[in-house]
């Protein structure tokens, strides 16, 4: 499923500031008659249509260039790729990024240059895996390459916000940063860029969730003691991340959903993971976010009913810890620390071998 924000600014009776959103959809991403939702903030949708041989369309006006807000053309198959409201013709043909525009335009720009500095970086990963480099590397200097790629994004998106801190641009530009940048950027940084991006962000009720999320994971990084959330298990009742961390055992936290093929594809290496380690010393434990309770039955069925599960469909967890990405995994010590988080790399399985261990 495709997530992406489209940032639109508040609708008004001005004529002058009419803007016609033109989009094209391949059949592989929505089929024909399929229905268009246009609406802000995740609220009820404001707008949609039908596609027709491909196409939607809509038309609206806005306020002014400080009148910002988010919103999203979804459809049932997921939502795409960002665009800026501003006068004239906006053009979006799925998959690629909005054009027609000014602003759209530059943004267009800032995210293809992003997209080229990943592009050479992820060969060059490519090219050592293949060569079998990669296991003679070691997973250090794999980190110490990707760590050198965000580094890399972040002064691009950081001159780009710098330049174009008056327009929504420049705002879109942060909460691409704000999305991508959790280990790289500190607070403060994250605080420096807020300032000159204030008359933005105050009208951006989004990008100051945004900015929160960035900050819990922060806090929530390796070396932070846990922060507790609630959610309910299978027969709905109520149960805490705290009934299991800080209980004595490792805890590996596995957050997850049933549309998330990527987290499906882990299943067997984590009942591998669990049926090798000590039960007394170590537990994985279930969070079930970013879906519908509906899902879950069918979905439960192929994934590991021997973990504990928390569902969680108000988004508490993913926020109180800055989750950006499904799956991602968080180790906590016996004592409620925690000891790491990312993916479920070798990295990830030969640290709890070792600590289970001990």
């Amino acid at each position: 499923m495709l997530s992406v924000l489209f940032l639109l600014e508040i609708v008004s009776c001005n004529k002058s500031n009419t803007f016609k959103i033109f989009g094209e959809v391949p059949s592989r991403y929505a089929t024909e008659g399929m229905k268009v939702y246009l609406s802000f903030d995740n609220d009820a949708p404001i707008d949609s249509t039908f596609i027709e041989r491909g196409r939607f369309y809509f038309e609206g006006t806005y306020a002014d260039s400080l009148s910002l807000r988010t919103a999203y053309i979804t459809f049932e198959s997921g939502s795409f790729d960002p665009l800026i409201i501003e006068k004239g013709n906006i053009y979006l043909r799925v998959p690629k990024y909005a054009t027609g525009t000014p602003l759209n335009e530059l943004f267009t720009h800032f995210r293809e240059t992003l997209d080229s500095v990943r592009g050479v970086h992820h060969s060059n990963l490519y090219a050592l895996r293949e060569k079998g480099f990669a296991h003679e590397v070691g997973e250090k200097l794999l980190d110490s390459l990707y760590q050198e790629m965000q580094c890399e994004i972040s002064k691009i998106s950081i001159d780009f916000i710098a330049q174009h801190s008056n327009n929504l641009a420049g705002g879109l530009a942060f909460s691409e940063l704000l999305r991508n940048s959790a280990t790289i950027l500190s607070t403060q940084e994250i605080d420096k860029l807020a300032d000159i991006l204030e008359p933005i962000i105050n009208k951006n009720d989004v990008i100051k969730k945004q900015i929160e999320r960035f900050k819990n994971r922060v806090n929530t990084s390796p070396g932070n003691k846990f922060v507790d959330f609630i959610g309910v298990n299978l027969t709905n009742e109520e149960v805490a991340l705290s009934d299991y961390v800080g209980k004595g055992k490792y805890i590996l936290l596995d957050f997850w959903a049933s549309w998330c093929s990527s987290c499906r594809k882990v299943f067997p290496e984590l009942l591998e993971l669990q049926a090798s380690q000590n039960p007394d010393k170590f537990q994985i434990v279930g969070v079930f976010v970013w879906d519908s309770r509906e899902h879950l039955k069918k979905e439960y069925n192929t994934s590991p009913e021997a973990f504990p599960l928390i569902i969680d469909e108000m988004d508490n967890s993913t926020f109180t810890y800055g989750v950006h990405y499904l799956p991602e995994f968080i180790l906590f010590d016996p004592k409620g620390n925690i000891v790491k988080r990312g993916l479920l790399d070798e990295g990830m399985k030969s640290l709890i071998n070792k600590l289970v261990a001990d």
